[in-house]
C-alpha cells in the first residue's frame, strides 16, 4: 500500500498544477483582452470551457487563486453598501451594486472604497471641522458617481443609496444582536 501512495500523490500534484496553469493562463488573457480594449485576440473556446467550467471555478474559489486579490490582499471587505438605480428614459428600471464595473478585481477595490463613507455614520459626539468636511466629500463623492454612471450607461436618472450592514457577532455577550442595515445617504443624478 506504501508504493502506490507516492505515485498518487504525484499524480494528483501534477493534475492540480496542470489545471492552476491552464486556469492561470485563462485568466492573464482574459484580463490582457479586457484591459487593451479587445485588441488581443479571443480567448480559445477550449480554454475558455475549461477555465469556466463549474468544478474549475468551485475548486479556484476553494484554494483561493480565482477570487481576484483572494484573501490574501488588505482591506478587500468592508459593511459599507451602495446601491444605483438606473432609470432609462421609457421607465425601465437596474439596480446595481457596483458603479457598472465589470471585473472581479474591480469589484475588490471598490468595496475597500466604500469605507470613504465610515465618516457618514451617525455619533453621539459633536461633530468637528474635519469630519464636517469629510462628510461633504462623502456625499460629493456619491453624487458624482451618479453623474458618470448616468452619462456612462445613457440613462435618464441614477439614484444611490448608501448603507451600512451590521453583521451578527460571532459570539454572544449576553444578548443576541440581530443583523441589520442602516441606510446613511440618499442622493441623485440630475433628472
Amino acid at each position: 500500500m506504501a508504493g502506490t501512495e507516492r505515485p498518487m500523490a504525484i499524480v494528483l500534484m501534477g493534475a492540480y498544477l496542470t489545471q492552476l496553469l491552464l486556469f492561470s493562463t485563462y485568466s492573464c488573457w482574459h484580463n490582457q483582452r479586457e484591459y487593451a480594449h479587445a485588441s488581443w485576440p479571443p480567448v480559445p473556446q477550449p480554454l475558455r470551457r475549461f477555465a469556466e467550467s463549474d468544478i474549475i471555478r468551485t475548486m479556484g474559489h476553494t484554494c483561493g487563486y480565482a477570487g481576484g486579490y483572494g484573501f490574501y490582499a488588505p482591506r478587500v471587505g468592508s459593511h459599507f453598501l451602495t446601491e444605483f438605480r438606473l432609470r432609462t428614459a421609457d421607465g425601465a428600471h437596474t439596480v446595481h451594486h457596483y458603479p457598472l464595473l465589470t471585473t472581479l478585481e474591480g469589484r475588490i477595490r471598490y468595496r475597500a472604497f466604500t469605507d470613504l463613507f465610515s465618516n457618514l455614520l451617525p455619533t453621539n459626539q459633536p461633530t468637528s471641522a474635519s469630519v464636517a468636511l469629510h462628510r461633504r466629500i462623502s456625499r460629493a463623492v456619491a453624487r458624482s458617481l451618479c453623474e458618470r454612471i448616468a452619462e456612462r450607461a445613457a440613462v435618464a436618472h441614477v439614484a444611490c443609496h448608501i448603507g451600512v450592514w451590521y453583521p451578527a457577532p460571532l459570539r454572544g455577550s449576553g444578548a443576541e444582536q440581530p443583523p441589520y442595515y442602516l441606510q446613511l445617504f440618499k442622493t441623485h443624478s440630475r433628472p
